[in-house]
Parts: C-alpha cells; structure tokens; sequence
C-alpha cells in the first residue's frame, strides 16, 4: 500500500520505527552519538533509494536546501522519540547557518533498553523485517562517506543536485506513477541506482542490497572528483 493512503497516525508510527532502526544501525557501526543533521541525511537516502527495495518512501516531498536535506516531519518524530525515552540527546546547542538565521544542533543516541521492544517487535513482522534490512544497509554503506561528505549529500545525490528543483522549491521523490521514465525522472538517485546495477551486473541480476552500496560508493567517487 502507497504510504500517502495510509492513516496519519499509522504513517506517524512507521515514520518514528524507521527512525528507531537507523539509530540502531549506527549504533551498531560505531556512529554514535549521531548528529540531527546526519539523521536527516540517512533518512532522506532511506527514502531515495526506497524504490530499490521496493519499499513506500516515508517522507516524499521535502523543502530543498542548498547542501543537506532537513525534513521538519521527521524532526517533530525525534522529538516525539526523544520525550518518550526511546532516544535520548547527547549534546544541544545552536549554531549559525548562513545568512538563514540559527539551527538546531544537537546530537543522539538511542536508549537501548527503551528501544529494544520496538526493535525487537519490528523484527517479527515481515514487512518491518525487510525495512530494517534496508535500513542497516543504507547506514552501512552511508558509514564510508564520512562527515564532510554527509554534510554536502545534496551536491552528491542524483536527486537531490537535481536541476529539476531549486534551492527553496519543494523536491518530490515520490515514485508512485504508471510510467517508467517519469518515475526515473523523479526519483533520479533510484534511477542511478538501477542502471548502476544493469552495468555492474551485466548477464545477472545484482541484489538489492549491492545496488544500495553501488550508489553509495558512486557518491563517494563524486565526492572525490569534486
């Protein structure tokens, strides 16, 4: 089922367990205690590169920023996460962002014991159990980019460095349509994503999970030339 035909509440929850999951992939490969705005950058790849895993994307539409994404939906979930004692903040302060005014700048870390419930149900249900699949691969592979990479992902990612949206206008990922060429025009980091595979795997279909840490290692090469 399309994520957007789901209830507000349910998309709420579903939004907040993903959450949960990419905290605990970067609990698990030592990112940890994990900036908000490197939090924004995992879920905005978890979502652009959902349709690789034939997965809903989350948060579909988000305002574009000049060099990362910020999603103020999924900010209200961390923080609806952080008051209910799933996750807790490491460090809180405010810094200067351009001319733009300040931002948050705070930094978490999941509160196991709270969160191991979640985690632990999410990994009976088959649809949970193939998100946080997903999930821990993204973070895995986004895990090489490092920091300065992660903080510049929107020249980086093919959807985001898209010139089909600009600086201020709002960037639609959703790749809900019947034809094939406007879903890749859409959603071009999935796009690249898939043809990545078709000219890596040749005579074979390449898994899933390859064709996330294919697209992920092309953006560390971008960032390399750059």
């Amino acid at each position: 089922m399309p994520s957007a035909l789901l209830p507000v509440e349910l998309r709420h929850v579903e939004r907040r367990v993903r959450l949960t999951q990419v905290l605990s992939a970067c609990t698990e490969v030592g990112m940890t205690p994990v900036l908000g705005s490197t939090i924004h950058v995992l879920a905005y790849l978890t979502d652009a590169l959902a349709p690789v895993w034939h997965l809903p994307i989350r948060n579909a539409q988000l305002l574009k920023r000049e060099a990362r994404p910020f999603f103020p939906a999924l900010q209200r979930d961390l923080d609806w996460l952080v008051g209910a004692g799933v996750v807790v903040v490491h460090t809180f302060d405010y810094e200067r962002e351009n001319d733009d005014g300040w931002r948050l700048a705070a930094s978490y870390k999941l509160n196991g014991e709270a969160a191991n419930a979640t985690l632990r149900l999410s990994s009976e249900l088959i649809s949970q159990r193939s998100t946080a699949q997903f999930v821990r691969e993204v973070v895995l592979a986004a895990s090489g980019l490092g920091d300065d990479e992660l903080d510049v992902i929107g020249t980086l990612d093919a959807a985001y460095s898209s010139e089909t949206a600009d600086v201020g206008d709002v960037l639609d990922l959703d790749t809900e349509h019947d034809d094939a060429s406007l879903r890749a025009e859409v959603n071009r980091s999935a796009a690249v994503a898939e043809r990545l595979g078709v000219l890596a795997g040749a005579q074979f279909d390449l898994p899933r999970a390859e064709l996330v840490h294919l697209y992920i290692r092309h953006l560390y090469s971008r960032a390399r030339v750059a």
